[in-house]
């Protein structure tokens, strides 16, 4: 069966704790859900890596990179998902995934916690979650909403 993917806008209010300031951010949803929820044991205190309106280019990039499913910049190669609402950064820890294209779908797979990097005295752990698979065309369409809504902050 193939997914839907929208997205939408969220805001992570300021926790004294974990987060010194409020964060909006770009979630993806899968089916009418967030991602973060059909990922097993969620996304802890991470939040979804476009919207931050922080650094614009860099999210174009990254985009542009999930866009046509080229490896991420990140050691592992992979895409990420959810990175920490503190820095935003994957060291931090993050959710990332692998993408694979055939001629009609788009697949996301492989989802783990990861910091981007190899190490084999600390692997990436995996998170249960079905390959998620999108056609292409649809999924196409959506990005090209996520681009406007990056664009629009």
């Amino acid at each position: 069966m193939k997914s839907k993917l929208t997205f939408e806008w969220k805001h992570l209010k300021k926790h004294p704790k974990i987060y010194s300031g409020d964060r909006a951010y770009i979630s993806f949803i899968i089916n009418g859900k967030p991602l973060s929820e059909l990922l097993l044991g969620g996304v802890g205190n991470n939040i979804g890596n476009f919207g931050w309106g922080i650094n614009l280019k860099y999210e174009l990039d990254e985009f542009e990179r999930l866009k046509k499913g080229k490896k991420s910049n990140s050691e592992n190669g992979l895409f990420s998902a959810y990175v920490c609402a503190e820095c935003g950064d994957e060291g931090c820890g993050a959710v990332m995934f692998r993408i694979l294209k055939t001629e009609n779908t788009i697949e996301w797979k492989d989802f783990v916690w990861s910091d981007g990097h190899f190490d084999k005295n600390e692997p990436d752990e995996k998170i249960e979650i079905n390959p998620i698979i999108f056609d292409k065309g649809e999924y196409n369409i959506a990005l090209s909403e996520l681009k406007l809504k990056i664009s629009e902050q």
